[in-house]
């Protein structure tokens, strides 16, 4: 009799512990090819960007390592999706291909021409649910509609999500497929100029450090997250959005980490909430997305496609590379530069800065955000511009414009954070840190600091996008 031969599809599940196909087909097969394919091409103008690229290819080494503990291997392959699937089935004689869905409109669409090619080869496709609580068709409004809110869409879920225990680690059976492969460096995920230096200092991207973060933050910082997860300055949060973004903790790991901590310790259960309601958000994201495709390109409401966006190249340039002239804003453009992530509380603020004082489109900011974040998230990336925009489901207020001196004075009050990502202001006192300008005239001040002028005036600036705003709202 021959032997059971399955394929794994890995794409952002980059883990062994809770990851329904690889569990399932170490259940179910005698040999099992474990299976990374990177296409290039695939998302067109959502297609990786750069500093994704560098964590895809540490997490495709870290993945590789702990699969050649078990005595198993990654295949890596590049090229076309469709086309290097076709080939690995028709050479293995595979009976299955197993994989974790996914849900951006292009992956979508490449999972139906791969269910397609498999009923043309006579090869079952398996499709999991692996990278969210629940799929994103699942919570569905009382009228059996779809949600635009969070609140009511965050409760409903929580109705619906399954609380079974995650899957263990398979038991791996020993295997080295002679397919055709790619070495990890034939991939070319890592920048031609290194600009990475800030990212190897910062990150692992491995399912390990993942592990030993969701630990780290359950034993120091979970107690006191609804205080501190606001405050750039601190260490509040968990630093987990890569890892999830990458697969390489389970979402529904983390859940239930989560939901059993606060059965068991009740005094963090109001903390625990707080936590799972931005994980919450991260499912919302992703419902929007599959319901409105066109949510990275076109507003969520119409009325703002009459905006009249600011087109000032000099502006958005500023905005980028950090020399707006308004410390917090600047940190966090910086920040952003250099580790490739930025703390939630500066993302609003900036993104805020870059809409509504400089009136620079949110597309914009999540072209820019998409290329230089480590958790570049399509459909996070996409519902959080628009709705600090305005333009987005359950969006901010349009008179919501976030005022980056008082937030950096209310966040960063002692300025540790400006300090370490704007170093030129690094001398000044904490009460003029979040408004330099106020410390000098401007001319002593520009060739003692070599630090720029604030390149909008709030107030003025505040003023004009309000009646821009206004006009579109009437």
């Amino acid at each position: 009799m021959s032997e059971k031969v399955a394929i794994v599809w890995f794409r952002n599940d980059l883990r062994i512990l809770d990851n329904p196909a690889l569990f399932h087909a170490y259940n179910n097969y005698d040999k099992v090819i474990l299976l990374y394919i990177y296409d290039d091409q695939l998302g067109g103008s959502w297609k990786m960007g750069g500093a994704s690229k560098w964590w895809l290819h540490h997490a495709l080494f870290h993945l590789n390592k702990t699969l050649e503990h078990k005595n198993c291997r990654l295949i890596l392959r590049k090229g076309d999706s469709l086309e290097q699937l076709k080939q690995i089935l028709s050479s293995t004689k595979a009976q299955e291909i197993l994989f974790n869905g996914m849900y951006e409109p292009y992956n979508i669409k490449l999972e139906q021409e791969m269910k397609i090619l498999c009923d043309s080869l006579v090869v079952t496709a398996t499709r999991f649910q692996g990278n969210l609580l629940l799929e994103p068709w699942e919570a569905k409004t009382t009228t059996g509609k779809n949600f635009s809110v969070f609140t009511p869409y965050w409760n409903a879920c929580k109705k619906l999500i399954n609380t079974k225990d995650p899957l263990p680690e398979p038991k791996f059976k020993p295997y080295y497929p002679e397919v055709a492969h790619c070495n990890l460096d034939d991939l070319n995920l890592l920048p031609a100029i290194n600009w990475a230096d800030g990212l190897k200092a910062t990150w692992e991207p491995s399912e390990k450090k993942a592990l030993e973060l969701l630990g780290e933050f359950i034993d120091n910082r979970l107690s006191g997250y609804s205080e501190l997860r606001s405050r750039p300055d601190m260490v509040g949060t968990s630093s987990l959005s890569p890892y999830l973004h990458f697969g390489q903790i389970s979402v529904k790991y983390l859940y239930n980490n989560l939901r059993f901590l606060s059965y068991r310790k009740p005094a963090l259960s109001t903390q625990v909430e707080k936590y799972l309601s931005e994980i919450g958000w991260r499912e919302f994201a992703h419902h929007l997305l599959f319901f409105y495709p066109n949510l990275p390109e076109k507003n969520f409401r119409e009325n703002f496609d009459k905006f009249q966006w600011n087109s000032d190249t000099e502006l958005l340039r500023a905005w980028q590379r950090g020399m707006t002239g308004y410390p917090i804003v600047d940190a966090g453009m910086r920040q952003l530069r250099s580790i490739g992530w930025m703390h939630n509380r500066v993302r609003m603020i900036v993104a805020s800065f870059l809409t509504k004082n400089l009136l620079i489109s949110w597309q914009e900011g999540a072209k820019w955000f998409w290329d230089n974040l480590v958790d570049a998230d399509l459909a996070n990336n996409s519902a959080s511009w628009q709705w600090v925009a305005g333009s987005g489901a359950d969006a901010a207020p349009y008179f919501r414009i976030f005022n980056p001196v008082l937030q950096g004075e209310k966040f960063d009050p002692k300025g540790e954070y400006v300090r370490r990502w704007v170093p030129e202001l690094k001398s000044l006192q904490n009460d003029v840190i979040h408004q330099p300008w106020k410390n000098f005239l401007s001319d002593k001040f520009n060739s003692s600091i070599n630090y720029p002028q604030p390149i909008v005036k709030l107030d003025t600036s505040r003023t004009i996008a309000l009646a821009a705003y206004k006009q579109i709202k009437s």
